[in-house]
């Protein structure tokens, strides 16, 4: 699906006349790659870094623009998006041990749940040996995790 060029983006590619060149000698899905990505981005903040970094891969001199990405080279092609900032691990390593640490003090009562304990859980419980696969337990505990994580991501 081709892209129309955004008039900013032709705005930038005109005060660069090697990166305009450039621009528009690459093949056109790379084109259409191009504009996808400036056109993807949520925030004008974020646009106008992307056309200046866009300028500045394509071989012009981009505008100076107050911007938190890393240049990554890609030999004409769209970049990809940058990745989320690393303190945003910290937190849900923070999250996830406070999590255990609420789990381990409330042990106690969540062995007493009927969670492990459901039809479809495999238990073979002989004199000096017991296994015990929760199988039905697993499949719930997992669909309960997939949909938090798609209503989180939303």
């Amino acid at each position: 699906m081709a892209h129309p060029v955004p008039t900013d983006f032709e705005d930038a590619l005109a005060a660069a006349p090697a990166a305009r060149e450039a621009f528009w000698a690459l093949p056109p899905a790379k084109v259409d790659e191009w504009v996808g990505w400036i056109e993807g981005a949520r925030r004008p903040r974020t646009r106008r870094s992307r056309i200046a970094e866009a300028v500045t891969r394509l071989g012009g001199a981009a505008p100076v623009v107050a911007a938190e990405t890393t240049v990554v080279e890609t030999n004409g092609a769209a970049p990809v998006a940058p990745r989320p900032p690393r303190e945003s691990a910290g937190l849900w390593l923070l999250a996830l041990a406070f999590l255990l640490i609420v789990a381990g003090l409330i042990w106690p009562w969540l062995r007493r749940m009927p969670l492990f304990h459901l039809p479809g859980d495999i238990v073979i419980d002989r004199p000096g040996f017991k296994f015990f696969f929760p199988l039905t337990t697993m499949l719930i505990v997992s669909a309960v995790i997939s949909v938090l994580s798609w209503l989180l991501r939303r």
